[in-house]
């Protein structure tokens, strides 16, 4: 799972990438068209974060077991629909270790004691998982559009990201409508598998069957996609 949303940062933030060199290679847009564009890009996920807290909320979703993921209140939606305001805000921090400073206040600035053991005495502490996850996945976003930018800039370097590129760009807005309908498909189905067991105290066995039919029905529905049948 943390593979997944980790990848799901990367692969976003290296899409980015294409606005930053449009806008290097024209008059340069000023701050606030810029952050406007991407907090409208960010209502829809933001939507869907405060979906699923109603809908977590509404039913109890495994509610004591799962706080320690993202916190009380928040998600990864949450975390995604932050990315590109933060982007926006501190571009040019894309050549800066942010990272590495993160990692520091963590091990050294006690910031991985905060995250373990405060005590959710206010909104804060309350969704400190998920608020400090934020950082971690900006770091990430960042890491990603230089490397877009750099596989975009230098392009006889990358033959073979080049290649990787030109299939992507085909068709790229309707798969990226399919990339979200499978990540919805994805979030749906391991809130069923979590209301029709307790996945925490599930066995071995049990586990392996359950997460093969989730990969063998993620899978198999994310080949469909990619191959629609042909238009009329």
């Amino acid at each position: 799972m943390d593979m997944g949303v980790g990848m799901v940062v990367f692969s976003s933030g290296v899409v980015s990438a294409r606005s930053f060199l449009l806008d290097m290679s024209r008059a340069r847009t000023g701050l606030m068209p810029r952050l406007k564009q991407a907090v409208r890009g960010s209502l829809v996920l933001l939507l869907l974060g405060f979906a699923r807290l109603l809908a977590v909320k509404g039913t109890e979703y495994q509610a004591s077991e799962h706080v320690t993921e993202y916190g009380v209140h928040w998600n990864f939606f949450f975390t995604l629909a932050s990315l590109p305001i933060l982007v926006t805000l501190f571009e040019g921090l894309t050549r800066s270790p942010g990272l590495v400073v993160y990692q520091c206040a963590l091990t050294y600035g006690h910031g991985e004691d905060y995250v373990l053991n405060a005590p959710r005495d206010n909104l804060v502490s309350m969704n400190r998982e998920g608020l400090f996850s934020i950082a971690a996945a900006s770091s990430l976003s960042f890491m990603a559009v230089l490397h877009g930018m750099e596989c975009l800039l230098r392009p006889c370097e990358q033959a073979r990201s080049d290649l990787i590129i030109a299939q992507i760009q085909r068709d790229s807005k309707d798969k990226q409508k399919q990339d979200m309908k499978l990540f919805l498909l994805a979030n749906m189905l391991t809130g069923l598998v979590n209301f029709s067991m307790h996945t925490i105290y599930a066995s071995a066995a049990t586990s392996m069957a359950v997460l093969s039919a989730y990969l063998g029905a993620i899978c198999l529905v994310a080949a469909i996609l990619a191959h629609p049948s042909p238009r009329s």
